[in-house]
């Protein structure tokens, strides 16, 4: 049989994430480091980034359009808006 899944405080799992993030070491490195399970970590951290991206705020059309030269500032705003026409 396998083992009950633990809980980990959010605080825990956002500490670990900003270390994720911030360090040079490898996902597995810091796992191992914290005694968590790689994968878990791997998790935390896209459920971070995921996180992170809906809480952005979308940009307009005319926000899209008036800077429609930096490609990277209309990802998040509808289709329609890079259109060239």
């Amino acid at each position: 049989m396998g083992s009950t899944p633990r809980k980990y405080a959010q605080e825990y799992k956002d500490e670990a994430v900003r270390l994720a993030l911030d360090s040079d070491r490898s996902l597995a490195e810091i796992a191992k480091s914290l005694g968590i399970n790689e994968l878990t970590l791997g998790n935390w951290v896209t459920k971070a980034k995921k996180d992170s991206e809906s809480d952005e705020k979308p940009l307009s059309v005319s926000e899209c359009r008036y800077d429609r030269l930096n490609p990277l500032t209309c990802r998040n705003s509808t289709s329609h808006a890079t259109d060239d026409t």
